[in-house]
């Protein structure tokens, strides 16, 4: 497996091993002789080392600020939307895309379902067991309002739909955090 050592590499090789093959990976290689699927993510979590720089994604940023008990930070109103999926759903469908016929196709993966910025942070201290403050501050430029995926495509094509639950995989990531 190429690209293995990757955040979705790494999910997509821990379902492979789990499914009894032998897996051997190979990362950074660069040459390819299938067109692969194409599979767009708006929003991945999954329980990874937490990354604090100010490019990680929300539900690390929240879960770490509320681990460190810091108030979460939202900026802007925090209605904007988001849809979040497992990285393991994200492994399934890439999975399912190589099992079927999908030579280029382009498949949106996620929730199908959004969810605002104020559930996440009230989510995440709920699950934290923590009485913090949720922050509001100025939108960033160039922040997106709504995002959530039209995944009809990938349910009809590769009968994927996602099995991580939000609220499951966020409890996981605060139990294993704090």
């Amino acid at each position: 497996m190429t690209g293995g050592a990757g955040f979705i590499g790494s999910h997509v090789m821990n379902r492979l091993v789990g499914s009894g093959c032998e897996v051997i990976v190979v990362d950074n290689l660069p040459l390819t002789k299938q067109t692969l699927p194409s599979l767009t993510c708006p929003s991945m979590f999954a329980n990874t080392p937490a990354d604090l720089s100010s490019y990680s994604g929300v539900v690390t940023q929240f879960i770490n600020r509320a681990r460190q008990g810091s108030a979460l930070v939202i900026f802007g109103g925090g209605r904007q939307t988001r849809d979040f999926v497992h990285a393991y759903d994200v492994a399934d469908a890439v999975l399912r895309s190589l099992k079927g016929e999908s030579d280029g196709e382009i498949f949106n993966i996620g929730s199908g379902r959004p969810t605002s910025l104020n559930s996440l942070a009230k989510a995440v201290l709920n699950l934290a067991g923590a009485n913090l403050d949720i922050v509001y501050e100025k939108p960033r430029v160039g922040d997106v309002k709504a995002s959530f995926a039209d995944v009809s495509k990938a349910e009809k094509q590769l009968n994927h739909k996602p099995i991580v639950p939000l609220e499951k995989g966020l409890r996981s990531m605060v139990e294993e955090a704090c």
